[in-house]
């Protein structure tokens, strides 16, 4: 039923975040503008792109208002794998605490204001600042670098972006990913899309999830459709240790391990785990691991019927894990053995040819 006139309602009173009355963390002075700047927000993480006097600009973060505001990359940011400091930044996109932007440097000749740099890179406050594409590198699949970078998306960590270059004198508009380990591209204007020539792509910060991205498609006779591509990669498996030690670069927050959804503090109690005696934990912590690596796009095929088998043996018990099951008995002897295939498997003995 649609809300009367009289349903009491009180709108909420916005927090700010930032206004001309703010300092600028890390500068001088206030911030003059936030044109352009396209905030975004990832549970009560805030990221947007101010300026102030003086040609000063940057992104900035707040993680959770009142928590301070702090700069993730200005104007005294060094460019990785460039020359000299940003002082130009573009579009942004927000997963937790991992940023990905556009930021680039124009230059002075004369009269005339030159980007002179550009590239796509991804902040990690767990780790630091990197680069994922820029002028000087090639396009996949090509022998020309990029010329220039639209929008970005970031899931958790890895990003899909728009960029431009050219093939002759003509200009190529792409969708491009590091989801699979390697520079990939995902599509381009010099592509068909059931049996139509593209001609333009629309992408946006909010599409890329998972290993599924979605765009705008507009095609040669004028049609347009919304188009959505799965992902599929070749990354290395890591070891249970690795997912022990790196929970930010987790592809998902819980699983299933038999028919028992667990958490993603239940994953880690159970990896934080030593017990060799618990056949049951032996095999969880490995199946922990291979259906991380699945997710973060590790080729499933080696271990698929495995993963099964697994999940059958602990589907076998009641409740959930530990099964205090004893390694010499029946059921102990076959977890055994599907642990050590999972452990080959994410130890990366399984999957030649993976990228790492």
């Amino acid at each position: 039923m649609p809300p009367s006139f009289s349903d009491p309602f009180t709108p909420p009173d916005p927090i700010r975040i930032a206004d001309l009355n703010t300092a600028i963390p890390g500068g001088t002075g206030n911030f003059v503008s936030f044109i352009g700047s396209d905030p975004c927000i990832s549970g009560t993480n805030v990221a947007f792109i101010g300026t102030g006097s003086g040609g000063q600009q940057g992104v900035y973060h707040r993680l959770a208002p009142p928590d301070p505001m702090i700069p993730i990359v200005d104007v005294n940011t060094p460019v990785p794998g460039g020359s000299g400091n940003f002082n130009q930044f573009f579009n942004i996109a927000l997963d937790g605490t991992n940023l990905a932007f556009v930021g680039g440097v124009f230059s002075q000749e004369g009269d005339n204001s030159i980007l002179t740099q550009q590239g796509v890179y991804v902040f990690q406050l767990s780790a630091s600042l990197s680069r994922i594409a820029d002028f000087n590198t090639l396009v996949p699949g090509g022998n020309t670098t990029f010329l220039g970078f639209g929008n970005v998306a970031i899931d958790p960590s890895h990003v899909v972006f728009e960029a431009f270059s050219m093939d002759g004198q003509t200009v190529v508009q792409g969708l491009y990913t590091n989801l699979t380990g390697t520079l990939t591209k995902l599509v381009d204007t010099r592509d068909t899309i059931n049996g139509k020539h593209l001609t333009a792509i629309n992408f946006g910060s909010g599409g890329f999830s998972g290993n599924q991205v979605v765009f705008e498609a507009e095609f040669s006779d004028g049609s347009q459709s919304i188009a959505m591509a799965t992902v599929s990669g070749n990354r290395c498996p890591q070891s249970q240790g690795f997912w022990k030690n790196h929970t930010a670069q987790w592809p998902q927050d819980s699983l299933i391990l038999g028919n028992q959804s667990y958490s993603k503090s239940d994953l880690l109690n159970i990896l934080n785990t030593s017990s060799t005696s618990d056949a049951s934990l032996v095999l969880a912590r490995q199946l922990i691991a291979a259906k991380l690596n699945i997710g973060n796009f590790s080729d499933p095929q080696p271990v698929s019927s495995t993963i099964a088998d697994a999940d059958a043996l602990l589907t076998g018990f009641a409740g959930k894990l530990p099964y205090n099951v004893k390694n010499v008995s029946s059921p102990g002897k076959a977890m055994v053995d599907d642990a050590n295939l999972l452990e080959k498997y994410n130890s990366g003995q399984l999957t030649a040819g993976c990228t790492p």
